[in-house]
């Protein structure tokens, strides 16, 4: 009887420690960048649309930070924009909205005579 208990015990603590290291093994969302100019805002659905060099991404903004800005609804059409975002079941989820950096103009070559 104490050799059943025993092994039944054991049984049961292996099938939770094994579903524990199944569970561990789920891997974070990858975070991702995009840039480009913003082509759309909407507040009350709170979806931003990014129109980037190579094709258009539709992010939800909701529990996004903010870099530069305050709120989605400051945002408006052609402002360039970095944002940072995970895929979550399918949606692309920013995770932080900011500013993109202004680009530096290049100095002209020097030229010797």
């Amino acid at each position: 009887m104490k050799r059943a208990l025993l092994i039944a015990v054991l049984v049961v603590v292996s099938v939770a420690l094994v579903s524990t290291v199944f569970a561990a093994e789920q891997k974070a969302p990858k975070a991702m960048t995009f840039k480009g100019a913003v082509v759309s805002v909407d507040a009350k659905t709170n979806m931003l649309v990014v129109k980037g060099e190579k094709k258009d991404m539709s992010f939800n903004v909701t529990g996004a930070k903010w870099d530069g800005y305050k709120a989605v609804d400051e945002l408006k059409a052609g402002d360039k924009v970095v944002v940072k975002y995970v895929e979550k079941e399918g949606k692309m989820m920013a995770t932080t909205v900011g500013k993109a950096p202004a680009k530096t103009a290049k100095a002209p070559a020097k030229t010797t005579k």
